[in-house]
Formats: C-alpha cells, sequence, structure tokens
C-alpha cells in the first residue's frame, strides 16, 4: 500500500514540475493559465493530464492537433517516482521523507531548467535552501561543514567567473556551487565538483567528437553539478575512503 502511495506521489509531484519548469519563461503561472498544448493551444481536459497514463493513452499524441508529445514529460515524472521510492527506501513514509522530497524536487527543478534554459533560478535555489536547512536542522551534522561546502562551492566558480570575465562559468553557477556545497558539505563539496568535470567530460566529450558541439558552445554545467551531487550523497564518503587508500 504504501509503494502505491509513493508511485502516486512521485507521478503527480512530476506532473507538477512539468508544468511549473515548461511555463518557467512563459506568462503563465501555477495558479493562473490553463495547461494547453504547445502547438494548436488547446485546453487539456483533467483526462489528458494524469501522469504517465495520459502520455500512454494518447500514444504520444495532442488528441486536437495530434502533434507528437514531448518526451519531457514521461521522463521527469518516470524519473520523479524513480527518486520518491528510492527516498521512500531510505526514509520510510515518514516526516524524513517529505523533507528529502522537497530537497530533491528542488534539485529536479534547478537541473531541468538550466538543462533547458541554461539558467539557474534564484527562486529555486531559494526554496531549495530552506528545505536544506530544515533538513540539517532535523537531521544534525557538522555547522561548519555546511558552512565551508558552501564557501568552497561559491569561491570555486566565482575565481572562474572573475578570471575568464564569465566566459567559463555563469553568475548561477556561484549560486548552485553554494547551494549544493550546503547541502553534501565539506570535504564531500570536493568529490561534487570533481564528479561534475568528469561526468560533463563523459558526455560533451562525444558530442564534440561527432561534431554536434564545439569548442565555444555553451554547455549548462548545473546538471552535471547536480548529478554529481546526488552521487556523493550516496557514495561520497565510499569514494574519499578509496582514494585516500591508493594514495
Amino acid at each position: 500500500m504504501d509503494l502505491a502511495i509513493i508511485v502516486i506521489i512521485g507521478a503527480v509531484a512530476g506532473s507538477f514540475l512539468t508544468a511549473l519548469t515548461w511555463r518557467f519563461d512563459r506568462p503563465l503561472t501555477m495558479i493562473t493559465g490553463r495547461s494547453v498544448c504547445p502547438h494548436c493551444s488547446h485546453r487539456l481536459a483533467a483526462a489528458e493530464l494524469v501522469p504517465l497514463i495520459s502520455f500512454i493513452w494518447q500514444k504520444g499524441r495532442c488528441q486536437s492537433c495530434q502533434a507528437a508529445i514531448s518526451w519531457r514529460y514521461p521522463i521527469i515524472e518516470g524519473l520523479t517516482i524513480a527518486v520518491m521510492l528510492i527516498l521512500y527506501w531510505q526514509w520510510g513514509l515518514t516526516f524524513d521523507f517529505v523533507l528529502a522530497g522537497l530537497i530533491a524536487l528542488g534539485l529536479l527543478a534547478l537541473f531541468i531548467v538550466d538543462a533547458e534554459h541554461q539558467l539557474v533560478s534564484d527562486l529555486f535555489v531559494i526554496m531549495t535552501a530552506v528545505a536544506i536547512f530544515l533538513g540539517h536542522w532535523r537531521w544534525g551534522g557538522d555547522f561548519w561543514s555546511w558552512v565551508l561546502g558552501a564557501l568552497f562551492g561559491a569561491l570555486f566558480f566565482f575565481i572562474q567567473y572573475i578570471v575568464s570575465s564569465g566566459r567559463w562559468v555563469g553568475g548561477g553557477d556561484i549560486r548552485l556551487g553554494a547551494l549544493l556545497g550546503l547541502l553534501v558539505g565539506w570535504p564531500l563539496m570536493l568529490v561534487t565538483v570533481f564528479g561534475a568535470y568528469v561526468i560533463g567530460a563523459l558526455v560533451t566529450l562525444p558530442w564534440l567528437l561527432q561534431g554536434r558541439l564545439s569548442r565555444t558552445s555553451a554547455v549548462p554545467f548545473g546538471p552535471f553539478l547536480i548529478i554529481a551531487a546526488a552521487a556523493t550523497l550516496l557514495w561520497g564518503p565510499a569514494i574519499i575512503n578509496w582514494y585516500v587508500s591508493i594514495l
């Protein structure tokens, strides 16, 4: 029964994220304006808004104009369900699950917006930071570790921003670095930064070799940072211990 509840929570949260991030640079809010087909502006009925099921039932096409529905919707909804199941496995259906879920949803929103718009939303950064503070208050830990992690994350990208006059990284990377440093703390932020560059290289190098990117192409770095931070939360201490053991 709990698993069914978690799947429903994940599906609804994922549907919310798809709408929230799609409306990010459009003159709509979450409380004004009905959901519409982006191709024909057909107002979507309730049956067309059921997470995942509607996409399958409609065979991936708008019922009005038959235009293809973007795969971003089922992918985000499915990913959110997967994240909620992982958090449930860790925390169970508890208040801790709610706090961890809010942090995860904030990071997912930041990931999506940066990937699609190459922007780091200040609103999402602030909301996620509040959830992280609540999480630290609830779970305890080393206060100075979080402070040092946030300072390192901000300064690391701030120095690059100054040296390159904003060509290497953007101001959003500075804020995101501080946020993720606050989340993982010190010295795990070192693992996050290193991991982000490794993931970035693994993703972009094949595109460069295929000619899909040039050396001057702008590639959002935030998604790589967020993936690395999630991996650090799961395996960071083990990675540090492994690295120390081979020195």
